[in-house]
């Protein structure tokens, strides 16, 4: 009973989550989270989604959306927190919203500039 309780907990807590990193981002629309992947040695997590509308910094237009996990500031357990809810919007298939960076885009290969968000909510 304690583990189910437990979970409960866990997976409200996950739910709820909204971590944003600083101003000088703006918020996406709902969006699907459509692909979670890794990016090797830079501690990257990058998200396949769909429905997206938030361009501030002018990135490039794929449906791809980094974050950085070891950000400036950010501790060990929002990291951890980051892609729990990640993970979690993408196997329920829920909505999230992004908060994207205004100010940067990531680099992909050698030339595909892509949104770098600093935080996720998980909608619904």
């Amino acid at each position: 009973m304690k583990r189910l309780a437990l979970r409960v907990f866990s997976f409200a807590a996950i739910l709820g989550l909204s971590c944003v990193a600083s101003a000088g981002t703006q918020v996406s629309g709902p969006i699907k989270i459509t692909g979670v992947d890794t990016v090797d040695g830079l501690n990257i997590l990058r998200l396949t989604v769909t429905g997206f509308n938030t361009n501030p910094a002018g990135c490039d237009t794929a449906d791809l959306v980094d974050i950085q996990l070891d950000a400036p500031g950010r501790s060990a357990e929002e990291q951890r927190l980051l892609v729990n809810a990640a993970n979690l919007a993408f196997m329920t298939n829920r909505n999230v919203r992004l908060h994207i960076r205004d100010d940067i885009c990531s680099i992909s290969g050698t030339t595909l500039r892509l949104r770098v968000a600093s935080g996720i909510a998980v909608l619904n």
